[in-house]
């Protein structure tokens, strides 16, 4: 799966340069405005997020703080673009949680650097994911629940839905957005796909601290039923 970007950017040029330099190598989401992107954050995840900071709606910095304030976003990489190049103006950028600021104009190889830098950090500090009970261990996929003082062993589509769940916690997921992630090259899987597989899941995470419920009508919704163990 490609490493998925989120650019919030309203100038048209910036907007086709962006376009051009990252489509080569990574999954891009473009939109204009704060609303926009809050609205997709809050349905599917993102690798990292490139905002900038003078947008039509609102203040990008905004939209870096709203990022850091969400428990299932905090983790995510934000990068600012902005011609604005004082001292002060990048300092309040990096007090709002940014992890990097690059200012305008600039070189698209010095964005590329920055951006695999930025993500291959993340990666590594999210190589441990730590859920109620649960333990991904996502350099080998590995996952052990201490509730059940066991190894939980998944396929790789219950690995991958697991994953998109722990990143959703308490959200609603539709089917359609499952579908998306888990299989987004796929067209010829159906939802009733979706349901088995979740179900399949669902049996597994019995007897954890989590579980999968589903919402009539909607999707399925990824909760901790218990208090974190100790």
């Amino acid at each position: 799966m490609r490493t998925s970007i989120l650019v919030i950017e309203d100038s048209l040029d910036y907007q086709l340069m962006l376009k051009a330099c990252l489509t080569e190598f990574y999954s891009i989401e473009l939109v204009v405005t704060g609303n926009e992107a809050i609205k997709l954050l809050n349905s599917q995840p993102f690798d990292l997020v490139l905002v900038d900071i003078v947008l039509p709606d609102m203040n990008g910095l905004q939209i870096c703080n709203f990022i850091k304030s969400q428990k299932n976003l905090n983790n995510t990489p934000v990068i600012l673009l902005t011609s604005k190049d004082s001292i002060e103006d990048k300092l309040k950028g990096f007090d709002f949680g940014a992890d990097d600021y690059i200012t305008k104009p600039f070189d698209h190889r010095e964005l590329l650097a920055r951006i695999k830098s930025k993500i291959k950090a993340d990666k590594l500090s999210n190589n441990l994911i730590k859920i109620s009970d649960l333990e991904i261990d996502n350099s080998k996929q590995y996952v052990f629940s201490k509730a059940k003082n066991e190894r939980i062993d998944l396929t790789t589509i219950e690995y991958k839905l697991l994953l998109y769940f722990s990143q959703r916690i308490d959200h609603v997921l539709s089917r359609e957005q499952i579908l998306n992630y888990v299989w987004p090259d796929n067209l010829n899987v159906s939802e009733r796909t979706v349901d088995s597989h979740v179900s399949n899941l669902r049996k597994k995470l019995s007897g954890t601290n989590t579980t999968i419920d589903a919402v009539r009508g909607s999707g399925y919704r990824f909760l901790i039923t218990k208090a974190k163990a100790a």
